[in-house]
């Protein structure tokens, strides 16, 4: 009934007051959906440090549940602790729907690490197909500057263009 009367809060944009119904259950149960409704209730009020352990604790029991150790590599990219990330992203890496993002976000763990050429070769993986294409060709772009020139970043960018329109071409071409 809690979680329930939280769900309805939340659609009437009142967080807090789910928050605040959520709490009590999630810090005595076992239920680890409550926990989870608890944890991503403190991300929507941008509580997010508070929602590490939940997180944390929610990945122990349930590891191979996606949905959790992918908000968990996010909390722990947003901390810039990118040698927890990681390896969180690496197995996001194994779901075939979820490669594209997790090479961007890869990309961004060895951009805080200040590996740049290893982070403009994650960041090239996740074109075209990642939910984030245009912030790793921007990032890939940035970097190509620091490691290399704007001339080789202008020429990066044009082979993706060229790229782009020949996979689309070709996909035309299919059906």
């Amino acid at each position: 009934a809690a979680q329930i009367k939280a769900k309805v809060l939340l659609r009437q944009e009142k967080p807090q007051d789910a928050l605040a119904v959520l709490e009590p259950y999630a810090k005595k149960t076992k239920d680890d959906d409550i926990k989870l409704d608890y944890a991503r209730t403190l991300i929507l009020l941008d509580r997010r440090a508070d929602a590490m352990p939940w997180f944390k604790q929610l990945y122990e029991s349930q590891p191979d549940d996606d949905g959790i150790f992918y908000t968990l590599g996010l909390l722990y990219l947003e901390q810039k602790e990118y040698s927890f990330a990681e390896p969180l992203f690496r197995k996001l890496l194994t779901i075939p729907s979820r490669k594209p993002d997790a090479n961007y976000f890869l990309g961004q763990v060895y951009e805080g690490q200040k590996s740049n050429l290893q982070a403009i070769a994650f960041y090239q993986m996740a074109l075209p197909n990642s939910t984030f294409a245009n912030e790793a060709a921007s990032r890939a772009a940035n970097l190509l500057v620091k490691e290399k020139s704007l001339d080789a970043a202008l020429k990066w960018l044009d082979e993706q263009v060229n790229n782009l329109a020949f996979n689309h071409a070709r996909q035309a071409d299919i059906y």
